[in-house]
């Protein structure tokens, strides 16, 4: 049970306090607002997922280990003055965070690896421009940056507070707070129609044509953090809504689109029946092909309970030489699995997030 509930009540108990005190006669009225967190409770115990058993878990943090290693190798031989895209330095973020959640890096070798992580992001000043050699932004990287940031910090601030390396965890957690604080996603919104451009041309200043679709839309993340920070209003949420609803039944993705629609699952919680959860079933049909990448399939399975997971070790076995980025958001998605899925946990609890988790259940369609 996330805290923010009993954070609610216990706001709930103060201001009815006030008002007994100061405006007896108010409270009749305001008793349904004081007591409209409650269904969040059920909501909660009822759609989240119960973790996997013991031993689903430990073949989940099995290969997530195998994969980190895969991970670790792979960035160790990358060019070192290549500059990282966004995706590229969030998993450089969270990926060392997962080795500690695995236990397979101690406290002090995962400050190490985040001061070199966090360097990293400093030095590109803002947005990080896509790849190959584009003078542009992606709206859906940056998103998936700013998770990565948000989720950074709140896991420091849980070490922090229980003691763990307090100096040098401390230092850290401010540089992401920094970071998190210097994301701007306000210029990228489309005032008449409500939604977020798909990207931005740094070199001529001008936003990229198309806009965000859906809630199937790879820049959900930079949607729901730009709400969170005050950046992007509430209603901005309610037009991916209406644009779902008007666009769903479109059709299967291909294997890019997929991926994009599955990598905020790593960090955002996709409760079941809910249009969160039905907009990511085409790419999960999406996942279950054959010829489905390494990183896709370990996306999809949060999706799918239950699900065997021989065939992505085979695969994880048979792709040594798979991408930074493939091994990358596969061990974020293993790492949900093995740990009870630690990293939606961090997203959720981060103070910023906390007023806006109702999101997630306000989008849950009548019966």
């Amino acid at each position: 049970m996330l805290p923010e509930f009993w954070r609610a009540a216990l706001l709930a108990l103060v201001i009815a306090g006030a008002l007994a005190g100061m405006n007896p006669g108010s409270l009749p009225w305001a008793s349904p607002m004081l007591v409209a967190w409650v269904p969040l409770l059920v909501f909660a115990r009822k759609d989240r997922a119960a973790p996997p058993p013991e031993e689903g878990q430990g073949a989940f943090a099995e290969l997530a280990r195998r994969c980190w290693t895969l991970y670790a190798r792979a960035c160790d031989s990358r060019d070192a003055d290549a500059k990282p895209t966004a995706v590229d330095a969030a998993l450089g973020l969270v990926a060392p965070l997962c080795a500690h959640h695995l236990g397979c890096l101690e406290s002090a070798a995962l400050v190490s690896r985040l001061d070199e992580a966090l360097g990293a992001v400093e030095r590109l000043r803002g947005h990080p421009l896509t790849g190959g050699g584009l003078r542009g932004l992606s709206t859906s990287e940056s998103g998936m940056l700013a998770a990565a940031l948000i989720v950074l910090e709140s896991a420091l601030e849980r070490m922090r507070r229980a003691g763990v390396a307090s100096a040098s965890i401390e230092a850290c957690e401010a540089r992401a707070r920094a970071l998190r604080e210097g994301m701007d996603f306000a210029f990228l919104h489309d005032a008449s129609s409500g939604l977020l451009h798909e990207g931005h041309d740094v070199g001529s200043g001008t936003p990229a044509p198309r806009l965000q679709a859906a809630f199937d839309d790879a820049g959900l993340l930079a949607s729901f953090v730009a709400i969170a920070e005050g950046q992007l209003p509430l209603r901005h949420w309610q037009r991916l809504l209406e644009s779902h609803l008007e666009t769903r039944g479109a059709g299967t993705p291909d294997a890019h689109a997929a991926v994009e629609q599955l990598s905020p699952s790593v960090f955002l919680w996709f409760p079941p029946a809910t249009l969160l959860e039905d907009a990511a079933r085409p790419a999960v049909e999406t996942a279950s092909r054959p010829e489905a990448s390494l990183h896709l399939q370990a996306l999809a399975l949060r999706f799918k309970p239950g699900s065997p997971v021989d065939g992505l070790q085979a695969l994880l076995e048979a792709e040594p030489l798979a991408s930074p980025r493939s091994l990358g958001l596969t061990l974020l998605a293993l790492t949900n699995l093995a740990c009870d899925d630690i990293l939606i946990q961090h997203f959720h609890r981060h103070w910023r997030i906390a007023w806006i988790d109702v999101l997630v259940y306000e989008t849950k369609e009548a019966p």
